[in-house]
């Protein structure tokens, strides 16, 4: 973000971030689950989508999540931050709308999160709904067939560009930032 008032040209201000992995499948001989664990705890919770290196095969015959179309490419959303001095907005789902419409391909693609708010532990378990993310609806994910603990969409079909349109309004608005102490 810019400062619009500044009198000279001011620097760019970072407000949040998107974490996000990219998983090619079929691609590595190593199994996704591990190469996932690898890189951390957060991003290991998505390894259960996977057997070996491709989808698991429940999940990627699921004709009403994928009807029956190849998913080659799989974003896991690990986190995504707004900074709390910035007023409330729907900039978090806009980002993460954003990411998955450059990240991943128009129809081969799949996007995840973890379904409970603020990252929850891995697993399957019993949650309040009150803990859901609710701004994976805003961006256009859905529960994942199997896997309560997690939500996405495939790119396949029009979910995720309409969220995105939804949201392109995001990209105008202007913030008032209170100066941290």
């Amino acid at each position: 973000m810019t400062d619009l008032a500044a009198e000279v040209a001011s620097p760019a201000v970072t407000v949040g971030a998107v974490d996000f992995v990219l998983v090619h499948l079929g691609q590595s001989r190593q199994p996704v689950a591990d190469r996932l664990a690898q890189l951390g705890t957060r991003e290991a919770r998505f390894g259960e989508l996977f057997n070996g290196g491709e989808l698991e095969s429940a999940l990627d015959e699921h004709i009403e999540f994928f009807d029956g179309m190849p998913i080659f490419t799989v974003l896991p959303v690990v986190a995504a931050i707004v900074d709390d001095l910035m007023p409330a907005s729907r900039l978090r789902p806009w980002s993460v709308a954003e990411v998955i419409h450059t990240m991943l391909p128009t129809n081969s693609g799949m996007a995840v999160a973890s379904a409970l708010d603020s990252a929850g532990r891995p697993g399957r378990q019993l949650v309040s709904a009150d803990r859901l993310d609710h701004d994976w609806l805003d961006v256009g994910l859905t529960g994942i067939p199997g896997h309560p603990a997690l939500v996405g969409r495939a790119t396949m079909f029009t979910y995720l560009d309409d969220a995105r349109a939804a949201l392109a309004g995001v990209a105008d608005e202007v913030f008032a930032v209170r100066a941290g102490s």
